[in-house]
């Protein structure tokens, strides 16, 4: 018997799209940010007269295009932005690093604003499609981010959108609720990252887990991985002077040396 799709998002042929348009930036590392910090000079910031590019795929990854890929001798990670690595170069990126860590290939499968639930998504679709990696890695997102899915794409939702100032609608009124309970939210992005890491084991791929930040002992599904020594392009700073920024190219280099380490002690799934 042969059973149709469940899990093909409209106008996806593979992977959930993050369609991107620009080879210079990626939201948040956007140019008048850019031209902003080159006036503002904030410290820590060293990125003026240094560009980044952006090479997307046919779906908006920062990858090479599916049918290039030889999966079964391929590396995965999985993650938010800071695996596209928003604000940084392809050589810089943590996927690229991890490559040159184990001389082997690995695909970047980070997707900005990705909650659980995108990872949950392109995890099935990708077993669905046959497409066995040799390891999965996956750098857990805040786990109470979420994602609605519309017609035409999507909208990942995460806390910081609900600011103090902004009016509840459609949405976001709804993601409110999903936040108010204490821990509801946090528990289904458990859910969600604990399954993941139950069908690739099915599959017999290893996974790798790990947060980006550090997690209280109660919340932990994983170790964290070492504090952010230094910043990407996109550095903003707050209304309360309070800067903000995706790691940069030390952090991410020092991240992939821990991924690699935890890959070449993973046992194999019999």
């Amino acid at each position: 018997m042969t059973y149709s799709t469940t899990f093909t998002y409209p106008d996806s042929p593979c992977l959930l799209p993050h369609w991107q348009h620009s080879a210079d930036w990626c939201l948040p590392d956007t140019e008048e940010l850019y031209q902003l910090n080159c006036q503002r000079r904030p410290p820590g910031w060293t990125w003026e007269n240094k560009p980044v590019h952006y090479t997307w795929n046919q779906e908006g990854y920062r990858a090479p295009n599916w049918a290039t890929i030889d999966w079964p001798n391929t590396h995965v990670v999985m993650g938010c932005s800071c695996v596209l690595g928003v604000g940084v170069n392809e050589p810089d990126t943590l996927p690229n690093q991890l490559a040159i860590q184990l001389q082997e290939p690995v695909v970047n499968l980070g997707f900005n604003g990705a909650s659980p639930s995108i990872i949950q998504y392109n995890t099935l679709r990708m077993i669905e499609l046959g497409w066995h990696p040799r390891t999965v890695t996956i750098l857990i997102p805040e786990l109470t981010r979420l994602t609605y899915f519309d017609d035409h794409g999507v909208q990942n939702l995460t806390p910081n959108f609900l600011g103090e100032d902004m009016p509840y609608q459609g949405i976001f009124e709804f993601y409110r609720y999903w936040l108010r309970a204490p821990h509801h939210a946090e528990l289904y992005g458990r859910m969600a990252i604990k399954a993941v890491e139950a069908m690739w084991n099915l599959a017999r791929v290893p996974v790798v887990l790990r947060h980006i930040t550090a997690v209280p002992q109660q919340h932990r599904l994983a170790p964290s991985l070492c504090a952010v020594k230094d910043q990407a392009r996109d550095l903003d700073i707050d209304s309360k002077g309070v800067a903000h920024a995706h790691p940069g190219p030390l952090t991410l280099a020092l991240w992939a040396r821990e991924v690699a380490d935890a890959i070449r002690v993973l046992p194999p799934i019999l």
